[in-house]
């Protein structure tokens, strides 16, 4: 067999793989596969999904300025969706507002799971970087040798890491350290214990001490010093 058709073998487990993960989940808070093609595109078989008109949650937030209390709420959701996944055992493994898509009636769903695992599998390694996506992530995946480990897997850890960001985009609408334009650098700071500042701009948002202390939570340095999703739904729940 060629490089190349190796490469395509590959490319078709993988889409496999994840249609069958995706057609097994069930919530309200994550986008329901409805099936699969492999007739309209010969020889490139794709998922069919609902049309999510309004886009990912930041198309959704670019269109007009929503309230403190609206965006406590996507917080939940995203939580419900990801607390959801976990109790799977199903890791997301690229959480950030573009794979967040909004329904009709403005309610959060999570899609793409091209990076999913389940939580226990124990391969060193798993699917490459997508593009952008560093900013997200946690600094046990950007640089795994500096944190004493081996595996590249996300974890459920790892996802709670990436929701702590997703806080701030959604406070903010921007990408993670937009200040900075090299991924590169940013991939620096994360590894040397850098994090968003807390979106405190008056013509956005400014998050609650509280709320950010949650956060902080979310993105600590060491995996197992991150609270599980639930306990982070938890307190989302109870300042509702």
């Amino acid at each position: 067999m060629t490089r190349e058709e190796t490469q395509q073998t590959s490319k078709i487990q993988d889409f496999a793989r994840e249609s069958l993960l995706w057609l097994q989940l069930q919530h309200e808070n994550v986008v329901h596969l409805l099936g699969i093609d492999v007739e309209r595109f010969p020889g490139m078989p794709c998922m069919v999904l609902p049309w999510m008109e309004s886009g990912n949650i930041r198309n959704y937030m670019e269109k007009k300025t929503f309230p403190v209390v609206q965006l406590n709420q996507w917080l939940r959701e995203v939580a419900e969706g990801l607390t959801y996944l976990h109790d799977e055992q199903v890791v997301h493994g690229d959480l950030r507002g573009t794979n967040i898509l909004m329904s009709e009636d403005g309610v959060a769903k999570l899609a793409d799971f091209g990076l999913s695992v389940f939580a226990g599998e124990r391969s060193k390694s798993f699917h490459s970087l997508r593009g952008g996506s560093e900013r997200w992530m946690a600094p046990e995946l950007l640089d795994p040798e500096a944190m004493n480990l081996i595996s590249t897997r996300p974890t459920l850890a790892s996802d709670v890491y990436s929701f702590g960001i997703v806080c701030v985009e959604i406070y903010t609408c921007e990408k993670p350290f937009h200040a900075h334009t090299n991924d590169n650098h940013v991939r620096k700071i994360v590894g040397a214990g850098g994090r968003p500042e807390k979106p405190s701009d008056p013509l956005k948002a400014i998050m609650d001490d509280d709320l950010f202390d949650l956060v902080c939570s979310c993105w600590q340095h060491q995996p197992s010093d991150r609270p599980p999703i639930s306990t982070v739904l938890q307190q989302l729940r109870d300042r509702a």
